[in-house]
């Protein structure tokens, strides 16, 4: 902050020269403050508008992480479908499609509550969201994969069964950290992924805890929560989930930290404050 102090001279009479300098130094003092009011309001807008991108770069990469497999598994539905004989296999596939586009609904539906309120309404897109249902969602959409992968998927939600968070991006969360899980399985075991949540303090703390591969911290931490970069070369994916749900929990006030020793597994730790910012 910076002061301007100005005195009136007891050795000088205050005639017309005199008032004239106070009127200059007035008209300095004014525009040097309409500046400096001028600069800290663009840099306010700047900063408004860096979050905003931010926000609506985090939520296109939702849109794009999370329509994906739905679309994946109608896609292969599909194509089963096409090639099964009429009969009680077939009549199964249909059931599973009407299911699939139900998720797909209620993916499209949850992002669309997202753009009303971060953009349509002055309320925090916050609700009450029971931990079981959103691991219901995740689980019906990698059950095929655990199948394939002969995997073991459980959680233990009595500790903190719910909490106050936007739904579509909890789901964001939990999906992101069990595909890692699964993508990045141990070679000579079958994955065993447990997700647990506890209350600490006014947080609730979510761990997503994997027997798989491991990550070597020391060398590959820097780069693992960096976008389009990924760890190995195996699997699909562009690198972008963790840097997605990093983004999206400290934007809300939260953290996201790994801990992990190679050939063991891997443990995810979410906190999420209930009370964070919108």
């Amino acid at each position: 902050m910076n002061i301007l102090i100005v005195g009136l001279s007891a050795r000088r009479p205050l005639d017309e020269a005199y008032l004239t300098f106070f009127d200059l130094v007035a008209d300095y003092a004014g525009r040097a403050l309409a500046r400096a009011t001028a600069t800290h309001e663009a840099q306010r807008l700047n900063q408004a508008l860096r979050e905003a991108n931010t926000s609506l770069d985090s939520f296109v990469h939702i849109v794009a992480h999370d329509l994906k497999a739905p679309a994946t598994n109608l896609r292969s539905l599909l194509d089963v479908y096409r090639e099964e004989a009429p009969g009680p296999t077939k009549d199964h596939v249909l059931t599973l499609l009407d299911q699939e586009i139900e998720r797909l609904t209620g993916t499209v539906q949850g992002l669309l509550q997202v753009v009303h309120a971060q953009h349509g309404a002055a309320a925090p897109a916050t609700e009450v969201v029971a931990f079981a249902d959103v691991f219901a969602t995740v689980q019906a959409e990698v059950a095929e994969l655990l199948h394939q992968q002969q995997g073991r998927l459980t959680a233990d939600f009595h500790a903190a069964p719910r909490t106050l968070y936007p739904r579509i991006y909890l789901e964001s969360i939990v999906k992101n950290l069990v595909h890692n899980a699964l993508k990045y399985r141990a070679v000579d075991r079958a994955p065993v992924i447990q997700v647990h949540t506890r209350r600490q303090g006014t947080e609730v703390v979510l761990t997503v805890a994997d027997n798989g591969r491991g990550i070597d911290l020391p060398r590959d931490r820097a780069r693992l929560f960096q976008p389009f970069t990924r760890l190995t070369a195996e699997g699909e994916g562009a690198g972008l989930g963790l840097h997605m749900i990093q983004t999206i929990i400290q934007q809300r006030g939260g953290t996201l930290d790994v801990s992990s020793t190679p050939n063991v597994g891997t443990t995810f730790t979410v906190t999420l404050p209930e009370a964070g910012p919108a």
